[in-house]
Protein backbone atom coordinates (compact mmCIF):
# COMPACT_ATOMS: atom_id res chain seq x y z
CA UNK A 1 0.00 0.00 0.00
CA UNK A 2 1.31 3.21 -0.95
CA UNK A 3 -0.85 5.48 0.19
CA UNK A 4 -2.61 3.51 3.11
CA UNK A 5 -5.77 5.00 4.93
CA UNK A 6 -5.11 6.19 8.07
CA UNK A 7 -7.80 5.82 11.08
CA UNK A 8 -6.86 7.54 14.27
CA UNK A 9 -8.36 6.26 17.26
CA UNK A 10 -8.62 8.69 20.30
CA UNK A 11 -10.16 7.93 23.90
CA UNK A 12 -11.22 10.94 25.62
CA UNK A 13 -12.27 11.60 29.14
CA UNK A 14 -12.65 15.24 31.14
CA UNK A 15 -9.93 16.81 28.53
CA UNK A 16 -11.34 19.81 27.41
CA UNK A 17 -8.39 21.94 29.02
CA UNK A 18 -5.72 20.26 26.27
CA UNK A 19 -8.03 19.06 23.80
CA UNK A 20 -8.46 21.56 20.93
CA UNK A 21 -4.45 21.51 20.59
CA UNK A 22 -4.10 18.22 20.26
CA UNK A 23 -7.09 18.25 17.34
CA UNK A 24 -5.70 21.02 15.42
CA UNK A 25 -2.30 18.96 15.70
CA UNK A 26 -3.67 15.69 14.19
CA UNK A 27 -5.71 18.19 11.20
CA UNK A 28 -2.72 19.46 10.46
CA UNK A 29 -1.11 16.72 9.98
CA UNK A 30 0.97 16.52 6.34
CA UNK A 31 -0.75 12.92 5.72
CA UNK A 32 -4.50 12.92 4.79
CA UNK A 33 -6.52 11.38 7.53
CA UNK A 34 -8.83 8.91 6.32
CA UNK A 35 -11.00 9.18 9.80
CA UNK A 36 -10.50 10.22 13.21
CA UNK A 37 -12.46 7.97 16.04
CA UNK A 38 -12.96 9.90 19.35
CA UNK A 39 -14.69 7.87 21.72
CA UNK A 40 -15.69 9.67 24.90
CA UNK A 41 -16.06 7.81 28.49
CA UNK A 42 -19.03 9.86 30.04
CA UNK A 43 -16.71 13.04 29.65
CA UNK A 44 -18.83 15.78 32.33
CA UNK A 45 -16.99 19.20 31.03
CA UNK A 46 -17.01 20.65 27.82
CA UNK A 47 -14.73 17.61 25.90
CA UNK A 48 -17.82 16.47 23.74
CA UNK A 49 -19.09 19.66 22.60
CA UNK A 50 -15.40 20.35 21.99
CA UNK A 51 -15.75 17.23 19.38
CA UNK A 52 -19.17 18.14 17.69
CA UNK A 53 -17.90 21.53 17.20
CA UNK A 54 -14.60 19.91 15.11
CA UNK A 55 -17.13 17.37 13.75
CA UNK A 56 -19.07 19.62 12.00
CA UNK A 57 -15.89 21.34 10.32
CA UNK A 58 -14.28 18.24 9.57
CA UNK A 59 -16.18 14.90 8.11
CA UNK A 60 -13.79 12.50 8.84
CA UNK A 61 -14.00 13.39 12.83
CA UNK A 62 -16.66 10.67 13.97
CA UNK A 63 -17.23 10.82 17.44
CA UNK A 64 -18.91 7.93 19.85
CA UNK A 65 -20.19 7.71 23.27
CA UNK A 66 -19.81 5.04 25.91
CA UNK A 67 -23.49 4.12 27.67
CA UNK A 68 -21.25 3.05 30.62
CA UNK A 69 -17.28 4.24 31.45
CA UNK A 70 -15.68 1.70 30.44
CA UNK A 71 -12.07 3.25 31.74
CA UNK A 72 -8.75 4.26 30.20
CA UNK A 73 -7.77 0.56 29.07
CA UNK A 74 -11.16 -0.86 27.81
CA UNK A 75 -12.54 2.27 26.28
CA UNK A 76 -8.91 2.36 24.05
CA UNK A 77 -9.22 -1.85 23.18
CA UNK A 78 -13.36 -1.17 21.97
CA UNK A 79 -12.76 2.19 20.23
CA UNK A 80 -9.34 0.68 18.02
CA UNK A 81 -11.58 -2.19 16.59
CA UNK A 82 -13.63 0.59 15.09
CA UNK A 83 -11.23 1.64 12.92
CA UNK A 84 -11.56 1.11 9.10
CA UNK A 85 -8.52 2.66 7.75
CA UNK A 86 -5.56 0.04 6.31
CA UNK A 87 -3.07 1.61 9.32
CA UNK A 88 -4.13 2.84 12.75
CA UNK A 89 -2.65 5.03 14.84
CA UNK A 90 -3.40 5.99 18.68
CA UNK A 91 -3.67 9.30 20.06
CA UNK A 92 -4.33 10.38 23.72
CA UNK A 93 -6.46 13.58 24.19
CA UNK A 94 -3.46 15.75 25.87
CA UNK A 95 -0.88 15.66 23.83
CA UNK A 96 0.39 17.82 20.75
CA UNK A 97 1.66 15.99 17.65
CA UNK A 98 4.34 16.68 15.01
CA UNK A 99 2.86 17.83 11.86
CA UNK A 100 4.63 15.39 9.97
CA UNK A 101 4.12 12.65 12.46
CA UNK A 102 2.31 10.10 10.31
CA UNK A 103 3.81 10.90 6.88
CA UNK A 104 6.65 9.59 8.75
CA UNK A 105 5.50 6.78 10.16
CA UNK A 106 3.36 5.36 6.86
CA UNK A 107 6.82 5.67 4.88
CA UNK A 108 8.11 3.24 7.36
CA UNK A 109 4.74 0.97 7.13
CA UNK A 110 5.20 0.92 3.92
CA UNK A 111 8.85 -0.44 3.66
CA UNK A 112 6.99 -3.82 5.07
CA UNK A 113 6.79 -3.55 9.00
CA UNK A 114 3.87 -4.20 10.61
CA UNK A 115 4.06 -1.94 13.32
CA UNK A 116 5.46 1.68 13.46
CA UNK A 117 6.87 3.71 16.50
CA UNK A 118 9.07 6.74 17.82
CA UNK A 119 10.27 8.80 20.50
CA UNK A 120 8.25 11.24 22.32
CA UNK A 121 9.04 14.39 24.15
CA UNK A 122 7.87 14.92 27.73
CA UNK A 123 7.13 18.50 28.66
CA UNK A 124 4.70 19.80 31.27
CA UNK A 125 3.65 23.67 30.88
CA UNK A 126 5.32 24.45 27.45
CA UNK A 127 6.07 21.69 24.16
CA UNK A 128 8.65 24.61 23.85
CA UNK A 129 10.20 23.65 26.89
CA UNK A 130 11.29 19.69 27.08
CA UNK A 131 12.07 17.82 30.18
CA UNK A 132 13.33 14.62 28.41
CA UNK A 133 12.81 12.43 25.63
CA UNK A 134 11.35 9.14 26.77
CA UNK A 135 13.55 6.54 25.05
CA UNK A 136 16.96 7.87 26.35
CA UNK A 137 18.56 5.44 23.21
CA UNK A 138 17.22 3.16 20.92
CA UNK A 139 15.15 0.72 22.38
CA UNK A 140 15.92 -3.41 21.47
CA UNK A 141 12.43 -4.49 19.77
CA UNK A 142 12.12 -8.67 20.52
CA UNK A 143 9.88 -10.86 20.60
CA UNK A 144 10.75 -11.67 24.19
CA UNK A 145 11.30 -8.27 25.50
CA UNK A 146 7.88 -7.26 24.67
CA UNK A 147 6.26 -10.66 26.29
CA UNK A 148 8.18 -9.75 29.49
CA UNK A 149 8.98 -6.05 29.39
CA UNK A 150 6.22 -4.24 27.05
CA UNK A 151 7.38 -0.74 26.60
CA UNK A 152 6.11 0.54 23.60
CA UNK A 153 2.99 3.25 24.70
CA UNK A 154 -0.29 3.61 22.38
CA UNK A 155 0.44 7.18 21.62
CA UNK A 156 3.86 6.38 19.82
CA UNK A 157 2.12 3.62 17.47
CA UNK A 158 0.92 3.21 14.11
CA UNK A 159 0.02 -0.50 12.94
CA UNK A 160 -1.58 -2.44 10.06
CA UNK A 161 -5.31 -3.54 10.60
CA UNK A 162 -4.36 -7.18 9.86
CA UNK A 163 -3.94 -7.07 13.63
CA UNK A 164 -7.71 -6.11 14.21
CA UNK A 165 -8.66 -9.32 14.15
CA UNK A 166 -6.47 -11.12 16.15
CA UNK A 167 -6.74 -8.08 18.89
CA UNK A 168 -10.92 -8.62 19.08
CA UNK A 169 -10.31 -12.21 19.81
CA UNK A 170 -8.09 -12.22 22.33
CA UNK A 171 -10.21 -9.46 24.03
CA UNK A 172 -13.01 -11.44 23.57
CA UNK A 173 -11.22 -13.83 25.87
CA UNK A 174 -9.56 -11.42 28.30
CA UNK A 175 -11.25 -8.27 28.19
CA UNK A 176 -8.85 -6.27 30.68
CA UNK A 177 -5.67 -6.78 28.76
CA UNK A 178 -3.20 -3.81 28.54
CA UNK A 179 -4.28 -2.58 24.91
CA UNK A 180 -0.96 -0.86 24.14
CA UNK A 181 1.28 -4.29 24.83
CA UNK A 182 -1.17 -6.49 23.36
CA UNK A 183 -1.47 -4.76 20.07
CA UNK A 184 2.64 -4.78 20.14
CA UNK A 185 2.69 -8.23 20.88
CA UNK A 186 0.33 -9.23 17.86
CA UNK A 187 2.46 -6.95 15.50
CA UNK A 188 5.28 -8.67 16.13
CA UNK A 189 3.98 -12.27 15.26
CA UNK A 190 2.78 -10.81 12.05
CA UNK A 191 6.16 -8.49 10.72
CA UNK A 192 8.93 -6.28 11.65
CA UNK A 193 8.29 -3.51 14.14
CA UNK A 194 10.42 -0.57 13.44
CA UNK A 195 11.40 2.96 15.35
CA UNK A 196 12.27 6.29 14.45
CA UNK A 197 14.30 7.48 16.51
CA UNK A 198 12.73 11.09 16.62
CA UNK A 199 10.34 12.85 19.04
CA UNK A 200 7.04 13.02 17.24
CA UNK A 201 4.69 13.39 19.64
CA UNK A 202 5.19 16.25 22.53
CA UNK A 203 3.73 13.81 25.35
CA UNK A 204 2.47 16.11 28.06
CA UNK A 205 2.95 15.13 31.85
CA UNK A 206 0.57 16.50 33.97
CA UNK A 207 -0.79 15.26 37.48
CA UNK A 208 -4.36 14.22 35.91
CA UNK A 209 -3.04 11.88 32.99
CA UNK A 210 -3.97 8.07 32.80
CA UNK A 211 -0.44 6.94 32.46
CA UNK A 212 0.44 8.99 35.79
CA UNK A 213 -2.07 7.04 37.62
CA UNK A 214 -0.29 3.96 36.82
CA UNK A 215 2.76 4.22 37.46
CA UNK A 216 4.60 1.39 39.13
CA UNK A 217 6.27 1.40 42.15
CA UNK A 218 9.99 1.59 42.45
CA UNK A 219 12.86 -0.64 43.90
CA UNK A 220 16.40 -0.84 44.95
CA UNK A 221 18.58 -3.59 43.29
CA UNK A 222 18.48 -5.73 46.06
CA UNK A 223 15.16 -5.11 47.48
CA UNK A 224 13.99 -5.51 43.92
CA UNK A 225 14.92 -9.18 43.67
CA UNK A 226 14.20 -9.83 47.06
CA UNK A 227 10.35 -8.92 46.38
CA UNK A 228 10.56 -10.87 43.14
CA UNK A 229 11.77 -13.90 44.72
CA UNK A 230 8.72 -13.72 47.12
CA UNK A 231 6.64 -13.37 44.28
CA UNK A 232 7.71 -16.36 42.89
CA UNK A 233 5.89 -18.31 45.68
CA UNK A 234 2.58 -16.32 45.81
CA UNK A 235 -0.16 -17.42 44.21
CA UNK A 236 -2.21 -14.55 43.99
CA UNK A 237 0.82 -12.91 42.52
CA UNK A 238 1.06 -15.97 40.01
CA UNK A 239 -2.67 -15.26 38.87
CA UNK A 240 -2.33 -12.23 36.75
CA UNK A 241 0.84 -13.33 34.57
CA UNK A 242 -0.90 -17.06 34.31
CA UNK A 243 -3.72 -15.24 33.04
CA UNK A 244 -2.18 -13.19 30.90
CA UNK A 245 0.40 -15.79 29.38
CA UNK A 246 -2.74 -18.16 28.62
CA UNK A 247 -4.28 -15.27 26.08
CA UNK A 248 -0.94 -14.86 24.47
CA UNK A 249 0.31 -18.74 24.06
CA UNK A 250 -1.99 -18.87 21.04
CA UNK A 251 0.13 -15.98 19.39
CA UNK A 252 2.39 -17.43 16.62
CA UNK A 253 5.74 -16.68 17.71
CA UNK A 254 8.88 -17.13 15.77
CA UNK A 255 11.58 -17.09 18.28
CA UNK A 256 12.42 -20.61 20.25
CA UNK A 257 12.98 -18.69 23.50
CA UNK A 258 9.56 -17.13 23.52
CA UNK A 259 7.72 -19.81 23.02
CA UNK A 260 9.69 -21.48 25.55
CA UNK A 261 9.56 -18.80 28.19
CA UNK A 262 5.32 -18.51 27.74
CA UNK A 263 4.84 -22.29 28.29
CA UNK A 264 7.46 -22.42 31.73
CA UNK A 265 5.71 -18.98 32.60
CA UNK A 266 2.22 -20.74 32.93
CA UNK A 267 3.22 -23.75 34.90
CA UNK A 268 5.05 -24.88 38.47
CA UNK A 269 8.21 -22.53 40.44
CA UNK A 270 10.39 -24.80 38.73
CA UNK A 271 9.30 -24.25 35.11
CA UNK A 272 9.24 -20.30 36.19
CA UNK A 273 12.53 -20.71 37.01
CA UNK A 274 13.39 -22.34 33.87
CA UNK A 275 12.22 -19.23 32.09
CA UNK A 276 14.41 -17.27 33.71
CA UNK A 277 17.43 -19.22 32.98
CA UNK A 278 15.99 -18.87 28.96
CA UNK A 279 16.14 -15.43 29.45
CA UNK A 280 19.87 -15.23 30.73
CA UNK A 281 20.95 -16.93 27.78
CA UNK A 282 19.18 -14.49 25.33
CA UNK A 283 20.52 -11.35 26.70
CA UNK A 284 20.29 -9.44 23.72
CA UNK A 285 17.16 -9.84 23.40
CA UNK A 286 16.64 -7.24 26.25
CA UNK A 287 19.81 -4.60 25.80
CA UNK A 288 22.42 -3.82 23.14
CA UNK A 289 24.83 -4.40 25.55
CA UNK A 290 25.81 -7.81 26.50
CA UNK A 291 27.57 -7.37 30.00
CA UNK A 292 27.58 -9.43 33.32
CA UNK A 293 25.31 -7.17 34.66
CA UNK A 294 22.57 -7.03 32.13
CA UNK A 295 22.75 -11.05 32.22
CA UNK A 296 21.66 -10.65 36.09
CA UNK A 297 18.85 -8.30 34.56
CA UNK A 298 17.97 -10.61 31.95
CA UNK A 299 17.78 -13.81 34.34
CA UNK A 300 15.69 -12.01 36.68
CA UNK A 301 13.16 -10.61 34.04
CA UNK A 302 10.50 -12.99 34.51
CA UNK A 303 10.65 -12.52 38.35
CA UNK A 304 10.47 -9.05 38.15
CA UNK A 305 7.25 -9.47 35.70
CA UNK A 306 5.12 -11.47 38.29
CA UNK A 307 6.53 -8.96 41.13
CA UNK A 308 4.33 -5.86 38.74
CA UNK A 309 2.28 -7.98 36.63
CA UNK A 310 -0.82 -5.73 37.57
CA UNK A 311 -0.56 -3.33 34.58
CA UNK A 312 -0.69 -6.53 31.99
CA UNK A 313 -4.22 -6.82 32.99
CA UNK A 314 -6.37 -3.95 34.38
CA UNK A 315 -9.89 -4.20 36.15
Amino acid sequence: MTHPRVSIVMCTYNGEQFLREQLDSIIGQTYPIYELIVQDDGSVDGTIEIIREYAERYAFIKLFTNERQLGYNQNFLSAILKAKGDAIAISDQDDIWHTQKIEKQIEKLNEGHSMVFHNSLLFEESPHTILSERHKEEPVVSELRLILKPFIPGHECLFTRKALPIIKRLYQQEPNLAYAYITALVCITLGPISYINEGLVYWRRHPEAATRKNKSKTYSAFHGILISFAALFQQRKRNIPQRYFNVIYALPFKTVAAQKVIVYMQGNTIQILKACFVCGRHVSAFFKKISIRNRIKALFTPLHLLRDAGFLIRS
